[in-house]
């Protein structure tokens, strides 16, 4: 994959494929309109990194203003919020009332050593966090920390326990 080039709306990728006989040629061009707010790097498209905009297989994050950061804010979630407890997953759940929904997942070194694995454990419960907790309590502060159960079940068991200790169907 070679990068071409981008500006703020677009993206323009080619895909180069060698050949003995012809050397290199393009099987591929595309032209990708970015979300608005997105970015794109000549590394991760380069790379193919999931983390480009450009890139077929790009995961979105949680955006910025529904994580929840800073020391007092998540103090008062660990302080208000309703605690709730599964063997895989211990979550707190404070209502606002008002402003945006937040949100925030620890995975601690216990569930597992390697920084990879908890990574992906944070992109699956972010995911889950996005896509259906998000826009069922729009209003909510949601605190989730994994337990070492939690790397051995399924995707789908994943989200199923999950959602059942949020109490969302």
């Amino acid at each position: 994959m070679c990068f071409v080039g981008y500006n703020k709306n677009t993206c323009l990728l080619h895909i180069s494929q060698k050949n003995e006989n012809e050397g290199e040629r393009t099987v591929f061009s595309e032209e990708k309109e970015l979300l608005a707010g997105e970015k794109s790097s000549h590394g991760a498209v380069r790379r193919g990194a999931s983390a480009s905009p450009c890139s077929a297989y790009y995961v979105r994050m949680l955006p910025r203003v529904h994580r929840l950061h800073g020391g007092r804010d998540i103090r008062a979630v660990f302080r208000r919020g309703r605690k709730k407890e599964t063997a895989f997953f211990t979550v707190w759940v404070a209502d606002k009332g008002a402003g945006l929904f937040r949100g925030l997942v620890i995975v601690p070194k216990v569930v597992d050593k390697r920084a990879t694995l908890r990574n992906t454990l944070k992109r699956r419960v972010r995911e889950v966090l996005r896509t259906i907790v998000a826009p069922s309590l729009p209003t909510s502060d949601i605190i989730v920390r994994l337990k070492p159960g939690g790397k051995t079940i399924s995707k789908q068991e994943f989200k199923k326990q999950l959602l059942n200790v949020i109490h969302i169907p």
